[in-house]
């Protein structure tokens, strides 16, 4: 697919369709930096625009290939500096993999739900289908107020904290 995407002339307006199935409407702006593509759409005025920075091996399918008018696209080749590229793509996969870290595996829709609503006021991680919050209290299934324990004992300031937290959350979602 990644000679696919290189044939194709600067400008032209495409859809592509990556392998996580994300549909991109932009045009092509310049070929891999590093086995990447960057696809573009204009924005409010000439000075922004939308990039998009797709990897060549993450592409599906490419259709609606529409090849620009006028000026070809080959005739201005615009200058990408990679290194900002690569920061912006390793801040991008840093960015995912923390919402990705948000997202416990194997709870149910209600621990989701009040993972979701803590960590909006305190910093929380899953640790299996447990509840880490501060790195002070663990909450257990099934989630109640009853099930917070302080991960160091002798110290109940913050678990008394966050079980207000817990019961109040737990108001609200029910």
């Amino acid at each position: 697919m990644a000679s696919e995407i290189k044939d194709i002339p600067l400008d032209s307006s495409v859809t592509v369709k990556t392998k996580g199935g994300q549909v991109i409407k932009q045009q092509k702006y310049c070929n891999g930096i590093d086995g990447c593509t960057v696809l573009h759409k204009p924005g409010a005025n000439r000075f922004h625009m939308n990039i998009t920075l797709v990897k060549d091996e993450f592409i599906d399918s490419i259709s609606d290939v529409k090849e620009p008018s006028g000026l070809s696209g080959e005739d201005y080749i615009p200058v990408v500096d990679p290194e900002r590229t690569k920061l912006r793509e390793s801040k991008a996969v840093r960015n995912a993999q923390i919402e990705a870290d948000k997202i416990g595996e194997g709870v149910s829709e209600e621990a989701q739900c009040i993972f979701n609503a803590l960590s909006k006021t305190l910093p929380c991680r899953w640790r299996g289908k447990n509840i880490i919050v501060l790195e002070e209290v663990e909450i257990a299934e099934p989630y109640r107020v009853e099930d917070c324990k302080s991960l160091h004992a002798g110290d109940s300031t913050v678990q008394v904290r966050v079980q207000k937290v817990l019961d109040e959350e737990r108001k609200k979602l029910s």
